[in-house]
């Protein structure tokens, strides 16, 4: 690793964040990336809202108002990697979160699109004004806010990715490349939040009238997994499908190199 920074090549990174509520991260999922050469073992970082360091923890980024926080944190350990521990750049960098990660990942696209590569929002809640509307939605409210009451929606608003899609007007103009993945059987978080998140996407990036704009480059994909819900009990054929496509999307988009390496 150090010869390779020492030469200034910058190691492409797997960023990745999952669930709410107590949910925790689980490490010894993450041994998967050891077997890609061209990937280093992605980094992990306890969030705001997650349930690593109890309830206290899981409060302080949930709701309308504290949410925020979780989209902050996220971004600031990603800027830590770059700048700090000087592992990779924004062009080498890519990020997934799953559920509420999902949520999280697309709103940190809209934030910082100059700090991704990519963006993997993987069956994630992005219509924020109206995801207590269906199926089991009405139980998330603890954790995103109610947004029937008016001012908790305003809060909402600032920070809900369906409603903050914006062209980027500095940098190279482009949005990350997206892969935004759901299910059709989705009973969780309904496959209209992926829908409507990545055709808003398309919307604004083909339709932007920016003086000088370059054209978005970058791909903007909505990958939908046929006769599956929100991930629990994938059968293990489709497992290796969805780890294929998003492997080989993160080598083309990174330009990484699969195969052994003796540095």
């Amino acid at each position: 690793m150090r010869r390779r920074r020492e030469r200034g090549v910058f190691f492409p990174l797997f960023f990745s964040e999952v669930g709410s509520k107590t949910s925790s991260q689980n490490k010894n999922k993450k041994l998967i990336f050891l077997f890609l050469s061209s990937f280093p073992i992605p980094p992990t970082h306890p969030l705001f809202s997650g349930g690593e360091y109890g309830i206290s923890w899981r409060d302080a980024g949930s709701g309308a108002f504290k949410k925020q926080k979780v989209f902050d944190d996220f971004q600031a350990a990603a800027e830590h990697l770059i700048t700090k521990m000087n592992l990779t750049s924004p062009p080498r960098l890519a990020i997934q979160g799953a559920s509420n990660g999902g949520t999280l990942v697309a709103a940190c696209v809209n934030q910082r699109p100059d700090l991704y590569a990519a963006g993997l929002p993987t069956v994630g809640v992005q219509d924020m004004a109206r995801f207590d509307r269906f199926t089991i939605g009405h139980a998330w409210r603890s954790d995103f806010g109610d947004p029937r009451d008016a001012e908790q929606l305003r809060a909402i608003l600032k920070w809900s990715p369906l409603h903050n899609v914006a062209v980027p007007t500095e940098g190279t103009r482009n949005y990350p490349a997206l892969l935004i993945m759901t299910g059709d059987h989705d009973d969780r978080v309904p496959p209209l939040h992926s829908y409507k998140y990545g055709a808003t996407v398309q919307h604004a990036v083909a339709e932007n009238p920016t003086p000088g704009r370059a054209p978005q480059r970058n791909p903007v994909l909505l990958r939908v997994e046929t006769r599956a819900g929100h991930g629990a009990g994938k059968p293990t054929a489709k497992q290796i499908e969805e780890l294929s496509d998003i492997y080989g999307f993160l080598a083309d988009v990174m330009d990484a190199r699969f195969g052994e390496s003796n540095e």
